[in-house]
């Protein structure tokens, strides 16, 4: 409403202004003069308020636009602030419980040292443990794997023996073969024939026959 005032005040001084610089170069009479300046100002105002009306709508439009993004304008910020808020508090509250936890894992290496020291002779002891009885049961099972060693030597002999006769046997045997078929073929060589031909050329000698064995 006061742009609507504003408005047609500035239009009426306007409009009043001109018309009185027209008549005062047209030379017109006072009476003509204050008609057409009058008429001019009227004029003028309602254009004035016409302007100023539209200019305080435009206001107002833009004014509920404003209204109607402010909520969310403002949620927006509350979450920012709000982030950043929280931000900081975990920060102060890491930057707080920072040397509680560096103590609290010194503590924990240390416990966890004096364990493995309390707990190393209950090792060693155990291990020397198992060991005397690896060679406990070691010598124990010693006389058992000697015995069972010379058995399976006896055997090997026992079985060395048995086949001895037989091995022999084949050999003579064999070796008799050879001497036959030996002396068979010293006896065919002996024996070779030439054919004479009629018109007394070489002769023909035969291959010797050899004897399988």
């Amino acid at each position: 409403m006061r742009k609507v005032v504003q408005g047609a005040l500035l239009g009426g001084m306007a409009g009043a202004a001109i018309a009185a610089t027209q008549a005062k170069r047209d030379d017109e009479a006072s009476d003509e003069m204050a008609a057409r300046v009058a008429k001019a100002a009227a004029e003028g105002a309602v254009v004035g308020a016409l302007l100023g009306w539209l200019l305080d709508r435009r206001s107002r439009r833009r004014a509920a636009r404003a209204l109607r993004r402010r909520p969310a304008q403002r949620l927006t910020e509350g979450v920012s602030a709000a982030a950043e808020a929280a931000k900081e508090r975990a920060s102060r509250a890491a930057e707080a419980t920072r040397p509680h936890v560096v103590a609290a894992s010194e503590a924990a290496r240390e416990r966890a040292l004096r364990a493995a020291e309390a707990t190393r002779p209950h090792v060693v002891a155990a291990s020397e443990a198992a060991r005397e009885r690896a060679l406990r049961a070691a010598e124990a099972t010693r006389p058992h794997v000697v015995a069972a060693s010379e058995a399976a030597k006896e055997r090997a002999l026992r079985a060395a023996e048995a086949t001895r006769p037989h091995v022999v046997a084949a050999s003579e045997a064999a070796k008799e073969r050879a001497s036959r078929a030996a002396e068979a073929l010293r006896s065919h060589d002996g024996t070779r024939t030439t054919v004479p031909t009629r018109d007394a050329g070489p002769a023909v000698v035969r291959p010797p026959v050899v004897v399988k064995v």
